[in-house]
Parts: structure tokens; C-alpha cells; sequence
């Protein structure tokens, strides 16, 4: 089922390079160009901060709750923990490969931005 996941995550993003190609193919003053280009490098920039931020705050959650779960286990010898550690150690890799899926999009968006930016500031105003 992992591989659905990963599938949709690829089509979804393979849908935002066509929206962020088609944008920048309809650019055609050098003022609209370089706004434009320079907002999808902020786009690329604030996804990749919010991806950041989640995949720091998903393993110290998780090593946190592994500690909770540790000290309740030894207070209460019945205690059964909700999600093993297993199962948290294959949730973050499923993240972390999503991660990289959004990482390698977000790159080839960035680079055509950069590019689209460059080639926008050798255009005539």
C-alpha cells in the first residue's frame, strides 16, 4: 500500500512541475519574468523549511514517545504501548521518502526558476 502512497506523491507532484512549466512558459516581459521566477524560488523555499521542520519534529516526537513509553512500561508492567517502536521507526521512513520524492521535484522546480530568473535578466524591458 506504501507504494500507492509514493505513486500519488509522484503524479501530484509531477502535476505542480507542469503548473510551474506552463507558468513560466507564458512569461513574456522581462519585469513579469523576473517576479514570477523569483516568487517560485520562494515557493521552493518555504516547502523545503516546512519539510525541514517536519521531518525534525516527527524523530523528536518519536524519540520522545519511545521514552514515555519506556517509563510508563516501568511504572506499570501490563502496559502495552500503542505503536511499538517498530512501527514508529517504519513511519518515519515512509516520511523520509516522501521526503526525498518532494525534494528532487522541488529541486528541478528550482532550477527552472533560477534558470527562467537568469535568462529573464537578459531580456530588453
Amino acid at each position: 500500500m506504501k507504494i500507492v502512497g509514493y505513486i500519488w506523491r509522484v503524479i501530484v507532484n509531477l502535476f505542480y512541475l507542469a503548473v510551474v512549466v506552463y507558468a513560466l512558459d507564458q512569461l513574456r516581459g522581462r519585469t513579469e519574468t523576473l517576479i514570477i521566477s523569483t516568487l517560485g524560488l520562494i515557493y521552493v523555499t518555504i516547502r523545503t523549511i516546512a519539510w525541514g521542520q517536519f521531518i525534525a519534529m516527527l524523530g523528536t516526537n518519536s524519540a520522545l514517545q519511545l521514552r514515555l513509553d519506556t517509563i510508563q512500561a516501568r511504572l506499570d508492567g501490563t502496559f502495552d504501548p500503542i505503536m511499538p517502536a517498530e512501527e514508529i521507526a517504519a513511519l518515519q521512513k515512509t516520511w523520509q521518502v516522501k521526503w526525498i520524492i518532494d525534494s528532487i521535484f522541488l529541486a528541478i522546480i528550482s532550477l527552472l526558476c533560477a534558470l527562467t530568473f537568469f535568462t529573464g535578466l537578459g531580456k530588453s524591458i
